[in-house]
């Protein structure tokens, strides 16, 4: 499948890609329940495009979820084999670089339902590197598409020729068929992505390094049309990850009236103050509907193959005023699809406070701190309530529960201000006495 690091191919968890696709549906189908998930137009109207779909974790998990509801509310086996055969071939759209990755997509897609037509498979594989045809032109994968004027209108000015783009299909017919990209991923009711986080320095590893320095620059000319088009985006992007140029084209291949925009992101990226600006423009174009963290030691990630710390964020087209920021922090990771619908039957009885069955805590951040990219803060408040002893905090905030058969937390005694320096080395932090914070 080629270098991991290099093309950026990390995927979700199953479990993460559950949670991912039933938070997603809360927001896009109505959480309270209208959506008639048995009707196929319903279906049809949730058109779900991930970009940087790798082996499909993301779309089949959305798929299952979409057929859980439907048999939640009566459709019959033979009926939802219909409606999966509709997705599939219709409203369900994955791009990648990686062929192998696409047909792993393809049997998770297909599972059980035989009557689907591989041929009518919305899966694309985009052109990346070398092109036998075409030596001069390096193309850049799934961005290709900020090239293109369906997807980034350009001014008079830049009005020139889109580059063609020539995705194809994993499902090729006798001769070469050629899928259009473009009016795959465009217009999306949802964008659900896991977007390759590897450093712009690392891209194209596997090629020499001629290749390298081609591909970088196609990628640099990509957000040269993307800011030009859209110049609030000009700080957007950032020239050491990949990861926010993926969000750009998510944000235009969404729907503008109703799109809804899930990612699985770096946990820092919602700390750090370099993507600040990335966070406010955000926060600007849609309602930063939730963001979920898992703060369990040693299973914070919820992509496959790394130690770092992930976050789901599901955001929404939103007019008007935006409602504050519902922040899930879990103290521990579903192990399967039993706990996976554990949480999520607790999270819809939780509207804020302690989740039931010691699954952690959910609270709330003021829009307006979302609307000036202020998640940092939030992350601060969360670290200062667990390293406090219980009883400690005014009747407004959060109290985290204890479990029945959980031990006493030990005693811990007043902090001294030069504890508050942050551990010099993994060892002092192992060994750091109970109550220091680390900012």
């Amino acid at each position: 499948m080629g270098n991991q690091a290099s093309d950026g191919a990390y995927f979700a968890r199953p479990v993460a890609a559950a949670l991912a696709a039933r938070l997603t549906l809360d927001v896009a189908g109505n959480a309270a329940g209208t959506a008639d998930w048995t009707d196929p137009q319903v279906w049809q109207d949730h058109k779900t495009v991930d970009p940087a779909c790798g082996s499909g974790a993301l779309l089949a998990a959305l798929l299952a979820e979409m057929k859980r509801r439907a048999r939640q509310q009566g459709a019959a086996e033979t009926q939802i084999a219909a409606l999966q055969k509709l997705a599939v071939e219709d409203t369900i759209k994955g791009l990648d670089i990686n062929s192998i990755s696409l047909q792993l997509a393809a049997s998770q897609l297909t599972a059980g339902n035989h009557d689907i037509r591989y041929r009518k498979m919305g899966l694309h594989q985009m052109p990346c590197g070398p092109q036998p045809d075409q030596p001069a032109h390096t193309p850049a994968g799934s961005l290709e598409l900020l090239g293109q004027q369906a997807i980034v209108p350009r001014a008079n000015a830049l009005a020139l020729p889109d580059d063609r783009i020539a995705s194809q299909s994993v499902w090729p017919a006798d001769s070469a068929e050629l899928d259009d990209a473009v009016d795959a991923a465009q217009n999306a009711r949802i964008v659900i992505m896991n977007p390759p986080f590897t450093n712009r320095a690392k891209m194209g590893e596997k090629f020499p390094k001629p290749t390298q320095d081609a591909l970088r620059k196609r990628v640099d000319y990509m957000e040269h049309l993307l800011v030009t088009s859209d110049p609030e985006l000009t700080d957007f992007a950032d020239k050491n990850s990949l990861a926010p140029l993926f969000d750009a084209l998510a944000d235009k291949c969404l729907s503008p009236s109703n799109g809804v925009l899930t990612m699985v992101h770096p946990t820092i990226a919602m700390t750090a103050p370099a993507a600040q600006n990335e966070r406010r423009i955000l926060a600007q174009r849609y309602h930063i509907h939730t963001v979920l963290t898992c703060h369990q030691p040693g299973n914070v990630n919820l992509s496959q193959s790394t130690g770092i710390n992930d976050s789901i964020i599901v955001a929404r087209r939103h007019d008007g005023p935006r409602p504050a920021t519902r922040f899930i922090n879990l103290d521990r990771l579903p192990t399967d699809d039993a706990d996976v619908n554990d949480l999520h039957q607790c999270l819809g009885d939780c509207a804020n406070g302690v989740i039931a069955n010691g699954w952690g805590v959910v609270s709330y951040w003021p829009a307006e701190r979302i609307a000036a990219g202020d998640r940092p803060a939030s992350a601060r408040l969360l670290r200062a309530r667990r390293s406090r002893p219980l009883g400690q905090f005014p009747d407004t905030e959060i109290q985290r529960k204890r479990r029945p058969n959980q031990h006493p937390e030990p005693a811990r005694r007043a902090l001294d201000p030069q504890e508050l320096r942050r551990p010099r080395s993994p060892c002092q932090r192992r060994h750091a006495p109970a109550g220091r914070i680390y900012a």
